[in-house]
């Protein structure tokens, strides 16, 4: 009877041993899994920040375009403008050249 209770006490005792080996190795899995989900909406986070820097790059790309398509536009029509004034001051000396001769 004695070797009975002894072995079934040692039965329980391995169960039990590896009852606590279980339970261990789940807070181990369940600890990474925590990291890895904290890991996660970190990258999350700083995706959408990420996101949000290249939605305003992409505005001040744009705004600068439209800066620049304006800046051009006027340079064109400065341009112009100058090149109409020099031909008409040189129609001017051309004739006041003439005049004089």
């Amino acid at each position: 009877m004695r070797e009975l209770v002894a072995r079934f006490d040692l039965l329980i005792h391995q169960k039990y041993s590896k009852m606590l080996q279980n339970i261990k190795f789940i807070h181990e899995i369940s600890a990474e899994m925590k990291d890895m989900s904290l890991q996660y909406q970190f990258l999350k986070s700083e995706s959408k920040s990420d996101k949000e820097k290249l939605k305003r790059l992409i505005i001040k790309y744009d705004d600068q375009s439209a800066n620049l398509k304006h800046f051009k536009a006027h340079a064109e029509s400065a341009k112009k403008k100058y090149e109409q004034e020099i031909e008409s001051t040189t129609k001017y000396y051309e004739r006041v050249i003439m005049e004089q001769k």
